[in-house]
């Protein structure tokens, strides 16, 4: 009976001790991903598309009055890098005069920064 109880008490004790580790890997599994990025292969094509898009919107930007307001309407992205970017920027000088034109724009990645030109069609 004593020994029964005893490897009762040992096989709880076993079994917590296996739970408390297991816990402790899939923590560990956890904050390795967090750190690590998640996984190897890089930013998603969607967020690259995303960040070509806003490189391009700021060359744009930088080619007007870069303290006004500007609204960008109708951007399309082609190409899975390097891509071709396109739309339609309104924005207004320094007189309240309001415009509209259209822009063209090629991105390409170079390691992590975006280069390219932005080019307004006036």
């Amino acid at each position: 009976m004593i020994h029964m109880r005893r490897w009762q008490e040992d096989k709880r004790t076993a079994l917590r001790l296996l739970a408390v580790l297991t816990v402790l890997v899939l923590a560990g599994l956890g904050l390795l991903t967090v750190f690590s990025g998640g996984n190897d292969e890089g930013p998603s094509q969607a967020r690259l598309q995303g960040q070509a898009r806003g490189s391009c919107q700021e060359w744009v930007r930088e080619q007007l009055a870069p303290s006004l307001p500007v609204a960008f309407v109708d951007v399309r992205v082609a190409g899975s890098g390097p891509w071709s970017i396109t739309g339609q920027v309104d924005y207004a000088n320094h007189v309240g005069g309001k415009f509209r034109t259209g822009w063209t724009c090629d991105a390409r990645r170079e390691g992590t920064l975006m280069k390219g030109a932005a080019r307004l069609l006036r």
